[in-house]
């Protein structure tokens, strides 16, 4: 679990508790959340009285430059102070826009686990495949109940188990290297990376010694709109769009700078 793992069984715990909710209410619920949070956090540590002041006096050095016909040197010297305000405004929201971007990095990583991706019906077949591909022919794989998973062209095809059933992957020195069902759907299983104490990969890391430097399962990526292309119906289109709209909401009511 990374740093901004840390709210993810809070996240979980309430989910869980309105779980009879259809999944595409609950993502915009906490897609608007994250947008809602963040602009109110932005709201408590930005100066807004300060920030205020300097959009007035942006605003009527932008229009003394728009509608100016003096001298070039008149002309400069609007221009500079334009520029000056400019950056006086930008050093001043730039922190704090930094800094409340947090909730909103927190929630959307809880939402990309928990409503990205599915687990296949147990007997649906799913490919596996590796980084280097090459590495991919020398799997092999302990099973119990499970049909042989079959490898052809660095891609490995297998069927889905069920609970009483078992599937592990190993290296080639048969060291395991994961287990289906994984603990998460995540669909790519990677070496723990620096960034990984920031944001934590929920289905689990492949050991450091591993052959592999990443594995790939095809798992379905769920779909919340029944039209347009896939890429309009998925987790993160509706995440930006409430996230946004929640975001803008608030700070058109509560009148945020």
């Amino acid at each position: 679990m990374g740093i901004f793992d840390l709210p993810a069984p809070f996240l979980q715990f309430i989910d869980n508790g309105v779980a009879f909710l259809p999944a595409i209410f609950r993502l915009t619920l906490w897609s608007a959340l994250a947008g809602v949070l963040s602009m109110a956090l932005y709201a408590l540590v930005s100066p807004q009285k300060k920030i205020s002041t300097v959009k007035i006096a942006l605003r009527k050095s932008q229009g003394i430059l728009a509608e100016s016909d003096e001298s070039f040197t008149e002309l400069l010297t609007v221009v500079r102070k334009t520029l000056s305000l400019s950056f006086q405004h930008l050093g001043l929201v730039l922190g704090p826009a930094l800094l409340s971007s947090l909730p909103l990095i927190c929630i959307m990583a809880w939402t990309s686990s928990q409503f990205g991706h599915v687990f296949p019906e147990a007997g649906d077949r799913f490919t596996l495949s590796a980084r280097p591909e090459s590495a991919a022919a020398s799997f092999s794989w302990q099973m119990a109940g499970v049909t042989a998973p079959i490898h052809e062209a660095g891609i490995w095809t297998a069927e889905w188990p069920n609970q009483s059933q078992r599937l592990v992957l190993n290296d080639k020195d048969d060291s395991p290297l994961l287990e289906i069902p994984l603990v998460a759907p995540i669909p790519q299983i990677h070496k723990r990376l620096w960034w990984n104490s920031l944001l934590g990969n929920p289905a689990g890391y492949l050991p450091d010694q591993s052959s592999v430097d990443l594995i790939r399962i095809n798992l379905p990526a769920r779909q919340y709109l029944p039209f347009g292309p896939d890429w309009v119906g998925n987790w993160l289109t509706l995440f930006l769009i409430a996230s946004v709209s929640g975001a803008l909401l608030t700070k058109k009511i509560f009148k945020i700078h």
